[in-house]
């Protein structure tokens, strides 16, 4: 059986050093969410600073989809993974594990970084990050802790350099709510492409057909072509 590893937290929460501290030496392929992130942004033609308006979800959703394909075909390969992520939010920690276990026998475990105010300012420090705490501090507020009803099978909470061991009573309930909020998500996302596609549709046909226009000379509507076709 193979080791699928999650480390997750909030930005500048230490999850780097952790894993360099933990598995750099270990037998394990070590993925990044942030270099998904990155090439999918890539492929889409902006950068992180400057994405286009509503392309921000689109990219975030291509770079997941990237990285779990990427897990699931290590793991089928024999491989132990170490992945660094955010996976905030229960839907989206169940969504990815629903998809591994249908995919590979896996043992799944969950570290959560949760740094000290120190640790947090120096890794702020360190890398130059502006902003400081009250920046990066309100994350925590969005991160919904794993659960082990969630299908893992073990999770960790690391604090600064003690890690301990945390299993909160399953929570099964949430498996219900995340299929719904999914369900509704996945319906908004086609709608959204639905009328992403008519106007696209809308502006093509525009091309091609003739329109209507006022003459203010001889006061009549005209029959004219559309000047990108002229």
């Amino acid at each position: 059986m193979q080791k699928l590893t999650f480390v997750i937290g909030a930005p500048a929460a230490g999850k780097s050093y952790f894993i360099e501290q933990n598995f750099k030496d270990k037998n394990v392929d070590i993925i990044d969410i942030y270099d998904y992130q990155q090439r999918a942004y890539d492929e889409e033609g902006c950068s992180g600073d400057d994405v286009p308006f509503g392309a921000d979800f689109a990219c975030l959703k291509m770079a997941n989809d990237m990285l779990l394909e990427d897990i699931i075909a290590k793991l089928r390969s024999g491989r132990d993974v170490v992945a660094e992520h955010t996976l905030f939010k229960a839907k989206r920690r169940i969504s990815y594990i629903e998809e591994i276990r249908r995919s590979a026998d896996v043992f799944i475990e969950f570290f959560v970084i949760s740094p000290s105010d120190d640790r947090w300012d120096n890794n702020l420090i360190k890398r130059d990050l502006k902003g400081g705490l009250k920046r990066y501090k309100p994350y925590v507020d969005d991160i919904e802790f794993p659960n082990p009803a969630e299908g893992i099978d073990k999770i960790y909470e690391a604090v600064d350099d003690k890690i301990t061991l945390r299993m909160d009573a399953p929570i099964p309930e949430i498996i219900e709510t995340a299929h719904r909020e999914l369900a509704e998500e996945a319906e908004s996302i086609n709608r959204e492409n639905e009328i992403k596609r008519k106007r696209a549709e809308l502006l093509e046909s525009m091309k091609h057909r003739s329109f209507w226009h006022y003459c203010e000379v001889c006061g009549k509507k005209n029959l004219g072509s559309n000047p990108q076709t002229v």
